[in-house]
C-alpha cells in the first residue's frame, strides 16, 4: 500500500512540475515567437556573438514579436531587448532538456506563434537569415498584410 502511494505521489509530482515547466514557453503561444539560445556552458563565445547579431537589429526583434531566451543547464535567462541584458528567470532550466535532445554544446532553435519548432541552428544566425524565416510564416505575412 505504502509503494502504491508512494508512486502515485510521484506521478502527480511529476505531472505538475511539467505542467508548471511547460508553462514557460506555452505562455508566448500566439503572442510572440521566442527564440531558445541552447548553451552548454555558460556565456559562451557563441551565445555572446548571437545575443550581439541580435541587438544589432532589436527594431527587427520587436517588429516580429521575437522574445529570446538563453539556456543553459544551470539557468535561464531572458534577453531584455530594451537594454540587452541578460534577466535571470525561474523554472525553466528543464527548457535545455526539452530542445537539446542531441545534447549540443551550442544551439539556437526558432519557435513560431503556434509553439512548434520551426528551425534549428548549431552556429550563431544572422537576423537577416532568422527575418527571411519569420517573414515567410503565413502568419507573418498576414500580420505585414496588416501593417504590423
Amino acid at each position: 500500500m505504502k509503494s502504491i502511494l508512494q508512486t502515485s505521489l510521484f506521478f502527480i509530482f511529476l505531472i505538475t512540475s511539467s505542467m508548471t515547466n511547460a508553462q514557460s514557453i506555452e505562455k508566448h503561444e500566439w503572442k510572440e515567437r521566442v527564440l531558445l539560445i541552447m548553451e552548454k556552458e555558460s556565456e559562451s563565445s557563441n551565445t555572446e556573438k548571437q545575443i550581439d547579431l541580435l541587438l544589432d537589429n532589436a527594431n527587427g526583434l520587436k517588429e516580429r514579436q521575437l522574445v529570446t531566451y538563453v539556456i543553459s543547464e544551470k539557468q535561464a535567462q531572458k534577453l531584455d531587448r530594451a537594454n540587452g541584458k541578460l534577466v535571470k528567470t525561474t523554472n525553466s532550466d528543464h527548457l535545455f532538456y526539452r530542445y537539446n535532445k542531441g545534447n549540443a554544446d551550442f544551439k539556437v532553435i526558432l519557435i513560431g506563434l503556434d509553439g512548434t519548432v520551426k528551425n534549428k541552428y548549431l552556429e550563431p544566425v544572422s537576423t537577416k537569415k532568422l527575418f527571411t524565416i519569420i517573414d515567410g510564416m503565413p502568419m507573418r505575412k498576414a500580420e505585414i498584410k496588416k501593417g504590423n
